[in-house]
């Protein structure tokens, strides 16, 4: 089930921001290289990439199979909430030592996160950016 997790999380956040927003998106499953219009999830990908919940990498690819870590999950939550700009405009330093290290890109994420209180840290001092989000920590 954790190798699918991202397809799952994809469909789940497509759904909810489906039924909440009476947004018209005209969507094109050919949003990223490596997902095919036939796949049982493109619809939702291709929709939470037009909401600007996910951005996919740099190389233009989604890598559904791939497992999501706590810093992208961060990052997708706080974008499907539509608080991109409080994330880029709350600053690049968190009270969690392995977010500088390792997931700087996701500092501000993951301080709205922590404010908002739908995400917190392992510890005071560690957030774990780059290990998979679990299941359990999604729900």
């Amino acid at each position: 089930m954790k190798k699918n997790l991202k397809k799952v999380i994809s469909a789940v956040l497509a759904l909810t921001l489906a039924l909440s927003s009476f947004v018209a998106l005209n969507v094109s499953a050919a949003s990223f290289a490596d997902v095919a219009d036939t796949a049982s999830y493109s619809e939702a990908v291709a929709a939470l990439k037009a909401l600007g919940a996910i951005a996919g990498y740099e190389d233009g690819t989604f890598l559904p199979d791939n497992k999501i870590t706590r810093a992208e999950a961060v990052t997708m939550i706080v974008a499907a909430l539509n608080q991109t700009e409080d994330a880029k405009n709350s600053g690049a330093t968190t009270q969690f030592a392995d977010v500088k290290a390792n997931a700087a890109w996701a500092a501000g994420y993951v301080n709205v996160g922590v404010a908002q209180g739908f995400i917190s840290g392992m510890s005071a001092t560690e957030f774990a950016p780059s290990a998979n989000v679990t299941y359990a920590q999604m729900l």
